[in-house]
């Protein structure tokens, strides 16, 4: 029997096209002419599946226009306005249509790649399918309406079986889906209930975290007991980090001890020889059933648990701490500590160790890191700059200290500031270019030397990291240098990370040479002036009065510091009156921490300032004027400029 089904019509806006009911409706609406040619179930499934599937598209690919016009709207307007808050109500309509939509695709693909479920209204369909395959709805795509010839009877009954089973479907993943959310609820409380077990500590020791309060005491304690044994300690670990500027409370006190000799020490007959001074407070106990060795423990109550107090003992060499003198323990609160530069070492050795071993701990250090690295204490260090020193740092350690500092960056980004402002060698700092360049020009054939701001950083262990590397260059071929050949040749030897950038206004710059320690990580680039020194109001400086320092060719400091004058005169003083913008102070501070630097009497017997060959009688008085300037801005610094030779000392 012949029949003929009309095109249903457009639904309302406010109903959704995806409803169950309705999409069975709109399936029958579109099915293909049937005729008696006998071609197979299969043919009828994978009509149903492509148009099912071609409206899913259409609305995923809808939702994805609205999306993008939504985010060129919020580009352009850049606040909120009525129209941006109708299409994030639009944007919120879309997704719930296309969830349905998906949901629908799931289950016709669900339910009709095998129809030997439905034997009973399947086997009955006698179906061809045409060439050109047609829309699942006339508002989604227009086509023209098609036929459908089908015993009635036959496919009502199997789109009911489509309808229950669809509505079965839909209960089984109901019920799935609370079974699982069930299941992570109760994998979300064994899990509070071990960190909760893990904060109280070992409970096979009984052992309750003690306050802040009892911590201190222990440390007081202990710190007593060994002056009275007549040793040398220091406190570091969790406690150290607290007084430092942490926010995390310890739970134990880590102490470090100076053996009376140099032999290996035995801290089992120290920890006894603790725990004799005043039994009523120390005690040696198994920190756990499985402990082989008993540990110190400070109980100022016996009986209260809170009270008791474990405590660490290490001599330099253990724990990653670096030997270093006793002289350089630091007082704060009353406490003896390690000082802030060994205590971040550490921090930083724990949280490699933590990440390679792939601890849970690795979060609590690099929080301890930060922490410390905000601490008031220190602000001074990025004056001081004690990671050069010997006598703190031995030379492995140091290139140790590099290497970590320089992995902690890669992994955290945003810790590049704050260890640069300390006077850390953070990753990919101006150091690593200019010694970069230093060896590309070395390759070439010629004397490269730092002057300008990097060297200002060498001398004066600035923690500003500038981002312009002034070079100087000697030939040792020729006595004509052509810079822009030679930026060339240095883009030719390592295009990987050098390149040549055309200036903004090729009519008044040249093409500028730049440093790229990575090419997406923009605190990697450097830009390089390279310049022969008769190009500056320099002294002719010759390759034998290069200078190393730090591992870095540079200018004599006596030439850092004059063209660090010569850059405040110049820049900040024009018009003889002083200017208050930030390269003002900037270039001021530069020439105050080079008048305070530690290399100041080393140069003035190297290259003292008058009866020098280098510097003429003119060159001199240019200078002095431009210092009395500088004193007269900064009368505090006169005595400075007295001591070097500048001023007289009338």
């Amino acid at each position: 029997m012949l029949m003929r089904k009309e095109a249903p019509p457009t639904p309302p806006k406010n109903k959704w096209l995806f409803s169950p009911d309705n999409l069975l409706n709109l399936v029958d609406y579109r099915l293909p002419r049937v005729t008696r040619e006998q071609r197979g179930r299969h043919l009828f499934t994978s009509h149903i599946l492509s148009k099912v599937n071609e409206a899913y598209g259409v609305v995923k690919k809808e939702y994805n226009d609205a999306c993008e016009d939504f985010l060129k709207a919020k580009a352009l307007e850049g606040g909120s306005s009525p129209r941006l808050d109708s299409q994030v109500v639009h944007l919120r309509l879309l997704k719930e249509k296309m969830t349905e939509a998906w949901l629908c695709a799931k289950y016709f693909n669900y339910m009709l790649t095998d129809l030997e479920r439905s034997k009973s209204g399947g086997d009955m369909l006698i179906l061809t399918v045409p060439n050109t395959a047609a829309p699942l709805a006339p508002w989604i795509c227009e086509s023209s309406a098609l036929t459908l010839f089908l015993h009635l009877p036959y496919w009502q009954h199997m789109r009911h079986n489509l309808k229950q089973a669809f509505r079965s479907r839909k209960r089984e993943l109901a019920t799935r889906s609370r079974k699982v959310a069930q299941v992570k609820h109760e994998l979300a409380l064994k899990q509070a209930l071990k960190q909760m077990r893990k904060k109280e500590g070992p409970s096979s020791a009984g052992h309750v975290r003690p306050s802040y309060e009892i911590v201190r005491a222990a440390a007081t304690a202990v710190t007593q007991a060994l002056s009275e044994l007549g040793l040398t300690c220091a406190i570091f670990g969790s406690l150290a980090s607290r007084i430092y500027g942490s926010e995390r409370d310890p739970e134990s006190v880590s102490v470090l001890v100076w053996p009376p000799t140099p032999e290996k020490y035995d801290l089992r007959r120290l920890k006894a020889q603790i725990a004799d001074t005043d039994f009523t407070v120390f005690s040696l106990a198994a920190k756990s059933q499985r402990a082989q060795v008993d540990q110190l423990w400070y109980c100022e109550s016996p009986k209260d648990k809170a009270s008791h107090c474990p405590i660490t003992l290490a001599v330099p060499g253990m724990l990653g701490l670096p030997g270093f003198s006793a002289r350089r323990i630091a007082l704060e609160d009353g406490l003896p500590l390690v000082p802030a530069p060994i205590l971040l070492f550490q921090l930083l050795a724990q949280w490699e160790a933590q990440r390679e071993a792939g601890g849970a701990h690795e979060r609590q250090c690099t929080s301890a890191i930060r922490d410390v690295l905000a601490s008031p204490q220190l602000e001074a260090l990025g004056v001081q700059r004690p990671w050069r020193e010997l006598g703190l740092f031995s030379a492995e350690t140091q290139r140790e200290l590099g290497a970590l500092v320089q992995r902690y960056c890669v992994q955290y980004p945003r810790a590049i500031a704050p260890l640069s402002r300390v006077g850390l060698p953070v990753h990919f700092s101006c150091e690593a270019a200019a010694t970069h360049i230093i060896q590309v020009l070395k390759g070439l054939g010629m004397v490269a030397a730092v002057h300008g701001s990097v060297a200002t950083r060498l001398y004066s262990d600035s923690a500003r990291n500038p981002k312009n590397i002034n070079i100087f260059v000697w030939s040792l071929n020729t006595r004509h240098i052509d810079l822009e050949s030679v930026k060339a040749q240095i883009v030719e030897s390592d295009s990987a990370h050098f390149d040549i950038a055309p200036p903004p206004e090729p009519s008044k710059q040249r093409p500028a040479l730049w440093y790229r320690g990575a090419p997406d990580a923009r605190h990697t680039h450097f830009r390089i002036d390279i310049r022969v020194p008769a190009m500056v109001s320099l002294p002719k400086l010759k390759p034998t009065h290069v200078v190393e320092t730090n591992g870095i060719l540079a200018v004599p400091f006596a030439i850092a510091l004059i063209e660090a004058l010569h850059i405040w005169d110049f820049e900040c003083m024009r018009a003889g009156e002083k200017s208050d913008r930030p390269d003002y102070l900037r270039r001021a501070d530069d020439v105050q921490r080079l008048l305070k630097s530690r290399h100041i009497l080393t140069w003035r017997e190297a290259m003292p300032w008058r009866g020098n060959k280098l510097f003429t009688d003119t060159y001199r008085e240019t200078v002095e004027q431009k210092v009395r300037r500088f004193c007269a801005a900064y009368p505090d610094f006169t005595r400075d400029w007295k001591l070097l030779g500048f001023l007289s000392a009338e």
